[in-house]
């Protein structure tokens, strides 16, 4: 109670102050594997293995013992599933059952290949595994290329094939060669791959053993590669406007009326417009009796006009 001989220190509500602040922490849930299959217990071990090191991190803060804190491999698998794999693989019974021996277990079982078939690994990749074209931030996309084929070598019992590790002996470098290959052939876009492969070929010999050198050169060529296709894009921005502006400068020009070219002088009438040399006459027309001439009448045939014009010419002739 406050007033009372202690070494704390009490605010005006009687509450004790505080030395340092509570730390404050998110519930920590560990995962639970419910289906003895290997793509359950490859999410099983990958979110065991974030469980763990959340847990880690509270501990180093409030002093706790993580092995107090943490709950046992054996608690999070389900009361079924645990007396399977104790009966069935273990051969042995459930309380003898320790942590150690359900991780070695998970860890071959998703360690090898399903019905010990080899996949066409080839097809697989090529199917499955794409760069994200549409981010721009160039690290995040080969972080994120480089995460999926990860994710895709646990899921599919792989890892002996094609895992992570130093190209140690003739097996550690035909891994690690076969590695490398399938992270490169599946690259895009097309020019990216490309001008990786030629150099991995003939100057950055390493990356074709070592998916570290193959990352890090990865980033530097498609960073400069992005560089590029946005100077390029920024050029054709820039040039937009002006081509649109010489485009309406052209249909203005098209719009224009045309300026009416001089007609040369009549042969038979001086200045004489058409319509002065073509007046109605005065009789009506010799076919329809309208008021034009016979050769100009709408109605007429073509021997009409002729047989009129015959006439004509035999009356000028008396």
């Amino acid at each position: 109670m406050p007033g009372m001989n202690d070494d704390y220190e009490y605010d005006a509500e009687g509450d004790v102050k505080m030395a340092m602040p509570q730390p404050i922490f998110e519930v920590t849930r560990a995962p639970s594997l419910k289906i003895w299959s290997q793509s359950a217990i490859s999410t099983f071990l990958r979110e065991r293995r974030q469980y763990e090191g959340k847990v880690a991190e509270q501990c180093r803060v409030t002093g706790e013992v993580q092995g107090a804190v943490t709950r046992s491999v054996r608690s999070t698998v389900e009361p079924r599933v645990l007396e399977y794999v104790a009966h069935y693989i273990l051969k042995k019974d459930i309380e003898s059952v320790s942590d150690d021996m359900l991780l070695a277990e998970m860890k071959r079982k998703v360690g090898v290949m399903m019905y010990d078939r080899v996949p066409d690994v080839t097809l697989l990749f090529s199917r499955e595994l794409r760069m994200d074209l549409s981010e721009v931030d160039v690290e995040a996309r080969i972080a994120n290329y480089f995460m999926t084929f990860g994710r895709l070598v646990e899921d599919n019992g792989l890892a002996g094939m094609l895992g992570r590790g130093p190209a140690v002996g003739e097996e550690g470098r035909q891994r690690m060669k076969l590695r490398c290959k399938l992270l490169l052939s599946n690259v895009t876009p097309e020019m990216l791959k490309i001008d990786l492969s030629w150099l991995v070929e003939l100057t950055h010999r390493e990356a074709k053993v070592s998916d570290l050198a193959l990352h890090d050169l990865m980033i530097e060529r498609a960073t400069r590669q992005q560089q590029y296709h946005l100077m390029q894009s920024e050029m054709k921005q820039n040039s937009a406007p002006r081509v649109k502006d010489l485009a309406t400068a052209g249909g203005k020009a098209q719009q224009r009326p045309a300026k009416p070219q001089s007609k040369p002088p009549s042969s038979n009438g001086g200045n004489r417009s058409s319509g002065e040399q073509r007046k109605p006459p005065r009789d009506e027309c010799l076919i329809c009796k309208g008021p034009h001439w016979a050769r100009d009448c709408p109605t007429a045939s073509a021997e009409q006009k002729a047989e009129v014009a015959k006439n004509l010419r035999e009356r000028k002739g008396r």
